[in-house]
């Protein structure tokens, strides 16, 4: 009895296993025969993101089927479905039958050499790890391929991982570049044949640069960028102020008097009065005299220091070049 009841058991899986190999031979058959030509390129885009956008557009050579198919990974979920040939939109599904797929109807009166384009946005497709993001995509081919291009668009802020331990992308074929504000890694094979598949993979991360030089929120940083445009202004009008200042008092002095002045300026506001009477080729009572005139004027301060005089320039007065 147990020995018969084994066989049943085994002839039951048998049978199961046989059915399903037979749908799934009918269904490559199947599939054969809507898809009558000959892909001679296939390039797809992926932009990473939330959401991730996929572009495939697939070129054929004879074709003579009514419709087109992209097979979709199973991590994605489609949405916003478009597809599109050189005379406008076409009319797609999406559909669950024996995988995923996208189907899109085209006209009858096609050319010989045809071209269509399907795009789907779909969740973030990426997987996050430890300390980077890892992006992996499988490619199964079901039509022989003359040239697979596949072409990754990371997020905007992303850049590929740089490190000793990890391959940043694979197969390492692969080329890089930037696409404006957004870095991309594109692979281009030959000559793919049937029933082939080829993985590919790129690890990424966020190049925070802000948050790693200012370890603020954006609001303080905005309120600190105010705060600084406010004292750029304040400083410019401040030394404005002093250059309207000087001026608005040089034609009004003698030219002795602006001698005097304009070398007490170049001395940086400040010096010794016996240091003006070795420089200026006057005699000690005309100095006096005219830092007395100066002094007058409210434009220096004279300081006594034991015998010797120190002339300060007054605050208000500003800095100016002299002119000869």
């Amino acid at each position: 009895m147990k020995r018969f009841t084994s066989n049943n058991m085994y002839q039951q899986k048998s049978k199961r296993s046989f059915l399903k190999v037979s749908i799934l031979l009918i269904s490559f058959l199947v599939f054969f025969t809507f898809v009558s030509a000959n892909i001679v390129s296939e390039e797809e885009v992926i932009e990473l993101g939330e959401p991730t956008k996929v572009s495939i557009t697939k070129n054929y050579h004879g074709m003579t089927s009514s419709q087109v198919s992209v097979t979709v990974p199973q991590m994605h979920e489609p949405e916003n479905i478009d597809g599109f040939d050189e005379n406008g939109s076409l009319e797609c599904v999406y559909r669950e039958i024996w995988g995923k797929e996208i189907v899109c109807q085209i006209p009858d009166d096609i050319p010989e050499n045809y071209s269509a384009t399907i795009s789907y946005e779909t969740p973030s497709v990426s997987t996050i790890k430890d300390e980077y993001l890892l992006f992996e995509h499988q490619k199964r081919v079901l039509v022989p391929t003359d040239k697979y291009s596949l072409e990754v668009i990371l997020p905007e802020g992303s850049g590929i991982i740089s490190r000793d331990d990890l391959e940043p992308f694979s197969p390492e074929d692969a080329v890089t570049g930037s696409e404006g504000r957004r870095i991309f890694v594109r692979w281009d094979v030959d000559e793919i044949s049937l029933g082939e598949t080829r993985d590919f993979s790129v690890r990424y991360q966020e190049l925070d640069v802000l948050s790693n030089i200012f370890p603020i929120d954006m609001t303080t940083l905005a309120i600190i960028l105010i705060l600084l445009i406010s004292l750029g202004i304040s400083v410019y009008f401040k030394f404005k102020k002093k250059e309207d200042t000087i001026s608005s008092i040089l034609p009004l002095l003698k030219e002795d008097e602006k001698e005097v002045l304009l070398n007490i300026i170049e001395k940086e506001g400040e010096c010794e009065q016996r240091n003006l009477v070795r420089e200026l080729d006057y005699s000690k009572a005309k100095i006096s005299r005219l830092v007395k005139d100066l002094e007058e004027r409210n434009l220096i301060k004279k300081i006594k220091e034991g015998r010797k005089n120190r002339i300060v320039l007054k605050k208000d007065v500003g800095n100016i070049e002299r002119k000869d």
